[in-house]
């Protein structure tokens, strides 16, 4: 697809994201991609060829999905590409021996994301897919969780990012990029 396409298909899901003000907290403008995937299936279905596209050249042993919105995204993609599936979940979650990260959002601290310790093998490279990355901190949780048993960490895929988001530019500065189909 060429770079037209991509402003096409940005202006399009760009338009179906609602600023819902005051959720979850007084004074944040919370972004809800839900009417993506409850008005047109055929943009979803651009929006996750287009993902896979992103990716197809060099496909990921692994996709880490993240609770939750990263497995609308995550698990078809997954099978687009032929990637195994590693969940990120909040703790108490995942039934077997686990790893555990701690996080900041910018409008919640002190959160954690945990993945089975078996969920990703050491070789792996792996892809973290998730709907917005807003302040960086659930995608940052998840590269540490990566990088902790041993894998790499070939990108971040979302569908919509902020440039200036907190934990953003830690993530940019280990070499890791950061694609979405809208920049917000």
């Amino acid at each position: 697809m060429g770079s037209e396409h991509d402003k096409t298909l940005a202006t399009r899901v760009e338009s179906l994201i609602q600023i819902v003000t005051d959720f979850p907290l007084p004074k944040i403008k919370f972004r809800d991609v839900t009417p993506i995937i409850e008005s047109d299936p055929r943009v979803f279905k651009e929006i996750i060829d287009r993902m896979a596209e992103l990716h197809r050249v060099r496909p990921p042993d692994c996709i880490v999905c993240i609770e939750a919105w990263g497995y609308v995204f995550g698990v078809p993609l997954a099978y687009l590409l032929g990637s195994r599936i590693c969940l990120a979940r909040r703790p108490g979650k995942l039934p077997r021996r686990t790893i555990k990260q701690d996080y900041d959002m910018c409008y919640a601290h002190r959160r954690s994301l945990e993945i089975h310790r078996d969920g990703i093998r050491a070789a792996d490279k792996v892809l973290i897919v998730d709907d917005v990355l807003a302040s960086g901190g659930s995608a940052l949780a998840a590269v540490n969780l990566v990088e902790e048993v041993g894998a790499t960490c070939i990108g971040i895929t979302c569908l919509a990012a902020f440039a200036d988001g907190p934990f953003t530019k830690r993530i940019e500065e280990r070499g890791i990029p950061i694609q979405a189909i809208v920049k917000l």
